[in-house]
Parts: C-alpha cells; sequence; structure tokens
C-alpha cells in the first residue's frame, strides 16, 4: 500500500498491517490477547488500575488507549458505554498518526504528509477533538494545498466533500478538468455530486466550442484588403503561402479538449513568431474571447444553489 510506504518513510519506522494480528500499543507496550485492563506499582506502594480501550480501525488494527489519556487529551472520542472496544471507520494511516498526537512525547512530523492522508487526518483530528492534531493539521493544509491542487487535486476535492468546504471545492474543481471522468465520479461519491460535476463540466464544453469556431465565424482584423477576411485571416503572405501555422498550432491544442482551456499561456502564447502585425492581432483577440468564456463559467457551489 502507497501510503503505508510513505508514512513509513515519515515516521522510519514500520506500520502494522491486517496480517500481523498485533495491536499497536500507546501509552504502553501490550500484546494482542492481553488484558484490557492492568495495574502498577504507585507513590507509597498503592496500585494504580489503568483501563485500556482499543480502537479498531476500518481495516482491522487494534489501537488499545489509555481511558485517561482519552479523557485528557480528546473531546469525542470516549465511548458512551463501557466498551472495551469500540471499531472506528477511518482507516489505520489516518489513526497512525492521529493517536500519536496523544502521547507525551514528541507530535509527528506533517511536513511530508499530503492531502492524501493529510485531509482524512484533519477531519479525524476536528471529529473526536483531537485539538493539537487539529490545529498542525490545518497549518500544514495551508502549506500543501497550492501543491497538492495540482499535483492532486483528487485528494484535496475529497476533503472538501467530506468536510463541505464549499469554498475549497470551488478552488479544486478546475484542476479537476481533463482528470479520468471515472476517478472523479469515485471522489465525488454521491449522484448529486456527479451531477453537479456534469452541469461544470458542460460549461466548459461550451467555451470551448466558442474557442474552436471562432476563427471560421468571427471578422477581427481591421486590416484592409481585397481578401475575404471571413474564410481567411491575415495578410497575402498568410493568405498565398499557407503559412498560418500558429492559427494550426492552436487549434490543434484545442483538439486536447477542455484541459486545453486551463493553461491559455501554453495554448496561445508559446508558439512560435507570428507571420505578421495582423495574426497577432487576431490571435490577441481570439484569446480575449475565450478568457472571457471562461471568466463567465459561474462556481460549482452557484450550480449547486442553482439546483435546490
Amino acid at each position: 500500500d502507497k501510503l503505508h510506504h510513505l508514512l513509513n518513510a515519515v515516521y522510519k519506522e514500520p506500520l502494522q498491517t491486517s496480517e500481523s494480528n498485533t495491536n499497536t500499543s500507546f501509552g504502553m507496550v501490550t500484546v494482542a490477547g492481553e488484558s484490557e485492563s492492568t495495574s502498577e506499582s504507585g507513590v507509597g506502594g498503592g496500585v494504580i488500575d489503568e483501563t485500556f480501550i482499543r480502537f479498531l480501525s476500518s481495516d482491522g488494527i487494534a489501537f488499545p488507549l489509555r481511558e485517561e489519556i482519552i479523557r485528557a487529551w480528546t473531546k469525542n472520542l470516549l465511548p458512551s458505554q463501557h466498551d472495551q472496544q469500540v471499531q472506528l471507520p477511518e482507516p489505520s494511516t489516518t489513526l497512525e498518526v492521529l493517536f500519536r498526537f496523544l502521547q507525551t512525547s514528541a507530535h509527528p512530523d506533517l511536513e511530508s504528509i499530503d492531502f492524501r492522508i493529510l485531509g482524512p487526518l484533519s477531519l479525524a483530528a476536528d471529529s473526536y477533538g483531537v485539538y493539537p492534531a487539529a490545529q498542525v493539521c490545518r497549518i500544514r493544509r495551508e502549506q500543501a494545498l497550492d501543491y497538492d491542487l495540482v499535483n492532486r487535486p483528487r485528494a484535496v476535492m475529497s476533503y472538501a466533500l467530506d468536510s463541505q468546504d464549499w469554498e475549497l471545492m470551488d478552488k479544486t474543481v478546475p484542476f479537476l478538468i481533463g482528470e479520468s471522468s471515472v476517478e472523479v465520479a469515485e471522489v465525488m461519491k454521491t449522484t448529486t455530486m456527479i451531477l453537479l460535476w456534469l452541469a461544470y463540466i458542460e460549461k466548459w464544453d461550451k467555451v470551448l466550442q466558442i474557442a474552436l469556431s471562432f476563427p471560421e465565424h468571427r471578422k477581427v482584423s481591421n486590416y484592409k484588403s481585397q481578401y475575404d477576411k471571413t474564410t481567411w485571416r491575415g495578410c497575402n503572405g498568410c493568405k498565398s503561402s499557407m503559412s498560418d501555422t500558429t492559427t494550426l498550432r492552436i487549434m490543434r491544442k484545442l483538439g486536447n479538449g477542455i484541459r486545453s482551456l486551463r493553461n491559455l499561456d501554453d495554448t496561445f502564447g508559446t508558439l512560435g513568431h507570428f507571420c505578421c502585425n495582423t495574426e497577432r492581432d487576431d490571435i490577441a483577440a481570439w484569446r480575449a474571447e475565450v478568457e472571457s468564456g471562461i471568466q463567465g463559467i459561474p462556481s460549482f457551489s452557484s450550480l449547486s444553489n442553482s439546483s435546490d
């Protein structure tokens, strides 16, 4: 599992796996099968009773925690019933990091953790009131956001959806343009969110159609000549030599679909020399038309409001 390997690299020690059938213990070393209630000698020869509660991850890893630590450092983790074993919905990769914030030793360093772990960890920290973890996650999210939006937008979107953070959704969905439809649907999860995504993509498709039809249907040049600029734009050299390679290259870029609209500098701005000033002005107007269309695309959250 890639996440296990990532955590191993960060913390320099192996994680438990479901095949090991052992407990991960916090606050006291235990072995699977031992009693969850222990005692030790206290000051003056007295006996201190310690009760352990075993928390099971969604992938079957047990985390025994002292009840006194749970009471002191969490808000919503202690079960309402006097259960000695509690099933949690989070995977072990999340709980492993979360429960390290309950130790008296140094807290884990989250510098190398990205949104694939950071998102679920943030939600768990907020849900169970592990405030030291929640604060560190908040800072780390701000640090990692710009990079992960570009490189791991699905992980960011998954966190935004789970936390119902519509502002973050609005910021993330443009980075999903061009991603696999199946993978995006898996992130969106519910039919409602998938339909919103399809409605959002449709807006981008309309802009793409405008971009593809612009050279054919728009007369944008002020250049005066005997040629009909509605069928061919440019100077006499452009028309006679058929050397309007810039337009052809842009059309080829746009042929890659709506993902070409995510980087207009690449699509329009770095494609070689212009044949003439007329061509330069026409290409600038072409790009401006596309930019105007993109700016008119409503936000993801506004589509949600309009569907209510």
